[in-house]
């Protein structure tokens, strides 16, 4: 897991969605979670963010060669989940904000 964490200074939240903004995912990426066993990937966007979806494969599969589950989470909210199936990546989406 990565954290981002600030000290000595304080930020309000857009200035941190701006400081987190991840130009492959074209949104704000607060936390990675990685599991090797499943094969599967966790990206944690700040609330009332998504990702792109060929930049979150691109991103999760540099973190991970043999990725077959990437998950959006925005807030607490689960947005999407992309899947690898017959060499096909397949989203299903939960809710999007934008």
């Amino acid at each position: 897991m990565f954290y981002v964490k600030h000290k000595g200074w304080q930020m309000d939240q857009v200035d941190l969605e701006t400081v987190l903004f991840n130009k492959e995912l074209m949104c704000s990426l607060m936390e990675v979670q990685a599991d090797f066993i499943d094969k599967s990937v966790h990206l944690i966007l700040c609330s009332k963010n998504c990702t792109d979806m060929s930049g979150a494969i691109k991103f999760a599969k540099r973190l991970m060669k043999d990725v077959r589950i990437i998950v959006t989470v925005s807030g607490r909210n689960q947005e999407t989940a992309y899947i690898l199936q017959d060499s096909k990546w397949r989203s299903t989406n939960h809710k999007c904000f934008t």
